[in-house]
């Protein structure tokens, strides 16, 4: 929270209530910016701003004189690093106790002029096509909360245990609705009365952000997810909302570039890491370890995968 004011999900009281709710995390603030302590598989402990999201506002008119202090601050919390997500703030550049992740970027789409707007002259023709094959298959999509929710989970535990990734427990996505109030909504697709793709949506001033969305891997061939932007974005422009946020992608991901044919700019994201031993490298989740944990957890029969899910996906704040 920067000076008082509330810009992106994770600064706010609603997520860190639901961050207690779920995961009973230990929960540091330095000057308001909240960190939240987890640790790794090895048992090395951490902390991190927003987790399980894109980035915080709460850094982003860091000044050089707060160095000290917020060093200082890492030092008394008994963590081996702290990470600080931010899309202004470079901290390497003010002390080299930090080192800095260039690698993610966020996307913003300009929803100004409306969803006309955005069809005729921010989205390629390409991703146009695609939505319109996506439209042919689609029988509904449905906007609401918990009513949704079940089939919401449904989606997203599926795909995610097929992408090799734990996801959270149902508790999570609940908690999310109950606290964020009429600001979070689900949109869920059906094909055939089935659900096929699904997003949990968040609204703070002007912006729409999707931190959870999926399309089933069985139906991507068919331009599904395509169909989920769109409806996202027609929904953001009827409520008269200014921005698309549509969350992080590496460099190196085929998202990266999917992102850009929306008509949205990459924005660089500094994750900046203050690490108690100097020698220590960055974390790093492409290794050997981590690709074959992937592959063996696409394996597993999903309802052991979301039994043990949140146990995981606690340790990757």
């Amino acid at each position: 929270m920067n000076d008082g004011v509330v810009n992106f999900p994770g600064d706010t009281e609603a997520w860190r209530a639901v961050m207690l709710d779920t995961y009973s995390l230990r929960c540091d603030e330095f000057e308001g910016s909240l960190f939240f302590q987890s640790s790794e598989l090895t048992g090395a402990r951490y902390s991190a701003q927003a987790p399980f999201l894109t980035d915080s506002a709460s850094f982003d008119c860091f000044s050089e004189d707060r160095v000290g202090s917020f060093i200082e601050f890492c030092e008394s919390i008994n963590s081996e690093y702290c990470l600080v997500k931010s899309r202004h703030c470079d901290l390497s550049q003010f002390s080299d106790r930090f080192q800095t992740d260039y690698g993610f970027s966020t996307f913003l789409l300009d929803l100004s002029g409306g969803h006309e707007a955005v069809w005729n002259e921010r989205i390629t023709s390409k991703t146009r096509n695609q939505i319109r094959k996506g439209l042919k298959l689609v029988f509904s999509c449905e906007w609401g909360g918990r009513e949704l929710l079940e089939d919401f989970y449904r989606v997203i535990s599926r795909a995610w245990r097929d992408l090799g990734s734990p996801t959270h427990s149902i508790e999570f996505y609940r908690n999310i609705l109950d606290r964020f109030g009429d600001r979070a909504e689900l949109l869920v697709i059906y094909c055939d009365g089935i659900p096929v793709s699904a997003a949990l949506c968040l609204t703070l001033e002007g912006i729409v952000y999707h931190p959870y969305a999926a399309t089933l891997r069985t139906i991507r061939g068919s331009s599904i997810n395509n169909v989920l932007y769109w409806e996202i974005i027609k929904r953001a422009c009827e409520r008269g909302l200014s921005c698309f946020d549509l969350g992080r992608s590496h460099r190196d991901q085929g998202t990266y570039r999917y992102k850009l044919s929306w008509g949205a700019k990459a924005v660089p994201l500094y994750y900046s890491y203050w690490m108690k031993d100097s020698k220590r490298s960055l974390p790093n989740l492409d290794t050997m370890f981590v690709r074959m944990s992937c592959s063996a957890w696409k394996r597993l029969p999903l309802w052991i995968a979301n039994r043990l899910g949140p146990h995981l996906i606690r340790k990757v704040l």
